[in-house]
C-alpha cells in the first residue's frame, strides 16, 4: 500500500522541497510500512535526494504518448521527462510513469510509449483516460473506446513487466471493462482524488481486486480490517482516504 501526493506544477522551489520533506518525515513516523510516492513536477537530483532522505520511495512523472499530451504541454517534453527519470534513479528512487490516453494519439503512439517505458525499466505504469471537461480545448474530444482501452492493457501486459494501475478517468469504464482489464493485466489502482477526477475509495477498490483473485498486502489488509469493509475518512494513524494508492500485486 502506498500514499501518493499529487501537485499540479512544473517544479518545486527550495522552500517547497523542504516543506514536503517535513511532511514526508511525519508520514513515515506515523506509518512506517507505508510506501511514500509523490508527483511534484520535474525535479533535479539534489531535490530528489532531499525527498528520498525524508522517506520518499517513488516519484511519478508520466512520459505520455508523443502525439497527444506533449503537443499541448510546453514544459513536460519527452526529453525533460527522461532527464527527470534518470535523476530519480540516480537518487535511488523508483519511477512511476505512464500516460493519459484519448488526447488524439494513435494506437501506434500508445505502443511506442509501452516500449519506451520498458526501456526505462519503469516498475509502475498508471493508465489514465481523458475525462473531457467543458470549457477546455478537448471538451468535445471523442473518448477512447473500451475495446481500444482493453487492447492497450493487453499490449502493455505483454510488452512490460510493470504493475499496471487504474488511474484517472477509470470511472468512465463499464463494469464489464473493469473486470476484463483486471483479468487481462491491470493489477493495481490509484485511489482518491486525482486533481480533476475522482476514483473509487480504497476499500471498495481493494475488495473489487480481491473478488477478481488478487491478494491484499499486509498494510492494505490492515486498512480493510479497520474500515469494516466501508470507505470512510481514516484517523491519523490510518490511510487518508483522498490521497492514497492501493496496491494488490499478486494474483491467487
Amino acid at each position: 500500500l502506498a500514499f501518493h501526493w499529487w501537485r499540479a506544477a512544473a517544479n518545486l522551489s527550495a522552500r517547497e522541497t523542504r516543506m514536503y520533506a517535513e511532511h514526508l518525515k511525519k508520514l513515515r513516523s506515523t506509518n512506517p510500512k507505508l510506501e511514500l510516492c509523490a508527483s511534484l513536477g520535474l525535479l533535479n537530483e539534489k531535490d530528489l535526494a532531499v525527498l528520498k532522505d525524508a522517506g520518499l520511495v517513488r516519484v511519478h512523472c508520466n512520459l505520455e504518448p508523443p502525439s497527444g499530451f506533449s503537443r499541448r504541454c510546453a514544459h513536460h517534453t519527452p526529453g525533460r521527462i527522461n532527464e527527470d527519470h534518470r535523476a530519480a534513479k540516480a537518487a535511488g528512487l523508483e519511477v512511476c510513469s505512464g500516460g493519459l490516453f484519448g488526447m488524439g494519439e494513435t494506437a501506434e503512439d500508445r505502443i511506442d510509449l509501452a516500449f519506451a517505458l520498458r526501456e526505462l525499466e519503469v516498475p509502475s505504469i498508471p493508465l489514465n483516460l481523458l475525462d473531457p471537461r467543458p470549457g477546455t480545448p478537448l471538451e468535445h474530444a471523442p473518448k477512447l473506446s473500451e475495446d481500444h482501452f482493453l487492447t492497450t492493457v493487453a499490449l502493455y501486459r505483454l510488452i512490460t513487466e510493470a504493475e499496471l494501475r487504474f488511474a484517472g478517468g477509470r470511472l468512465q469504464l463499464s463494469e464489464y471493462a473493469v473486470r476484463e482489464a483486471m483479468r487481462i493485466g491491470v493489477n493495481s489502482a490509484i485511489c482518491g482524488s486525482l486533481l480533476t477526477t475522482d476514483t473509487m475509495g480504497p476499500t471498495a477498490e481493494a475488495e473489487r481486486f480481491m473478488a477478481a483473485g488478487y491478494e491484499a498486502d499486509e498494510v492494505m489488509a490492515d486498512v480493510l480490517e479497520r474500515s469494516g469493509g466501508t470507505d470512510c475518512e481514516e484517523d491519523a494513524d490510518a490511510l487518508p482516504a483522498r490521497a492514497d494508492a492501493s496496491r494488490l500485486p499478486s494474483a491467487a
